[in-house]
């Protein structure tokens, strides 16, 4: 996002009101006293985006979908010329709105760093030959309570993935793509540095794509020094799922030994998705880290190494990223804490979701 562009709409909005910048005529009429000449192309894209129906709206769950809509109909013409510019004007003109206290807060819990055995032991049942047991030491970081409710998508991303209950993790059409999108535009709507850089424009080469074609092959790079929110590494997922620094380090799933204490699958899910919270959390106050949805990480999915490893990334190369946790469709091996799933990341399974991560320092600490 442009910094300076988004502080010019702040002092907009806070000197003539919200309405300012909801209102085209309004906006194009303050646009040479705020921006001084400067932002032409920032400054087109804002007015294209204001229509009738939005100056209407006070409600910014409803704001969103129509910026959305906007959107697109840009895109048609210019779609990878235009698309970064015109998502950072819409996420800053968001940003700017949400101030008011309106958006909903993503509930972190802070998680210290420290080493622990990833994988599963030769003997528990249902292992897998990929569940190698290996020393992982992982740096501090804050991670989601709760998996991404369809609520929160819908608020930053204004896409209708389809009706569902509002507080549902993300159930049908969540591709590992649309997962680092959000991201991105979470961290640009909070003020935030984005986590990735995505260049849609370039297939990815780390994407094996001797397996089948993919849809879409995007190329997409982490940025070590942002503060905005990202997907977990395959070892933060586990490590955080056991309990971190502070577990028994016993537990097969997420907090228990029982898998119906902590995880909605399916023998007790009816096969479907369910409100995120509902079952015991673990030891960090985590909730469905067992079951529900399987949870999108950052990395490709490939064999563990036999030696320790500090903040492990996953394989450098790839045709699937790594999923985590079980399903409501999934039987209880999946839901096990070292059971391992991956999928193409133009995919979109039903049962897929996210839990965000921030850096360590960065994010409030829940009660």
């Amino acid at each position: 996002m442009n910094p300076e562009f988004a502080a010019i709409l702040e002092k907009l909005a806070a000197e003539h009101g919200r309405e300012a910048l909801l209102n085209a005529e309004k906006f194009k009429a303050f646009l040479s006293e705020y921006t001084h000449g400067e932002y032409e192309k920032e400054s087109r894209l804002l007015l294209q985006l204001l229509n009738d129906d939005i100056q209407e709206e006070a409600n910014i769950e409803n704001i969103i979908p129509i910026l959305d809509c906007q959107r697109r109909i840009i895109l048609d013409e210019e779609r990878y010329l235009l698309e970064n510019t015109i998502t950072e004007v819409a996420d800053a003109l968001v940003m700017v709105l949400k101030k008011d206290g309106s958006s909903t807060e993503i509930q972190m819990v802070r998680i210290d760093g420290g080493t622990f055995t990833m994988g599963s032991p030769a003997d528990e049942p249902g292992r897998n030959d990929d569940e190698l047991q290996h020393q992982v030491t992982v740096s501090s970081f804050c991670m989601g309570k709760y998996e991404v409710t369809y609520k929160e998508y819908k608020e930053v991303m204004g896409k209708m993935l389809r009706d569902d209950e509002e507080y549902n993790p993300l159930p049908k059409q969540l591709s590992w793509y649309w997962a680092v999108e959000y991201c991105n535009r979470l961290s640009r709507q909070e003020g935030l540095s984005p986590a990735y850089t995505i260049d849609k424009a370039r297939n990815d080469p780390n994407y094996l794509a001797d397996k089948w074609s993919a849809i879409y092959r995007w190329t997409v790079t982490l940025n070590p020094n942002a503060n905005g929110y990202r997907l977990p590494t395959e070892a933060e997922w586990e490590y955080a799922a056991r309990g971190g620094n502070g577990s028994p380090g016993n537990y097969i799933y997420s907090g228990s030994n029982k898998v119906g204490d902590v995880a909605w699958y399916n023998r007790n899910s009816g096969k479907t998705v369910h409100p995120v919270g509902t079952k015991t959390p673990n030891g960090l106050g985590l909730y469905d880290m067992s079951g529900n949805v399987w949870e999108w990480c950052w990395d490709w999915y490939g064999p563990y190494p036999s030696e320790a490893q500090t903040d492990p990334m996953g394989a450098a190369t790839g045709s699937d990223r790594v999923m985590r946790g079980g399903a409501g469709n999934s039987d209880g091996r999946s839901a096990r804490l070292a059971s391992r799933n991956y999928n193409s990341p133009d995919s979109s399974d039903w049962a897929a979701g996210i839990r965000l991560v921030r850096p360590y320092d960065q994010a409030r600490r829940t009660p």
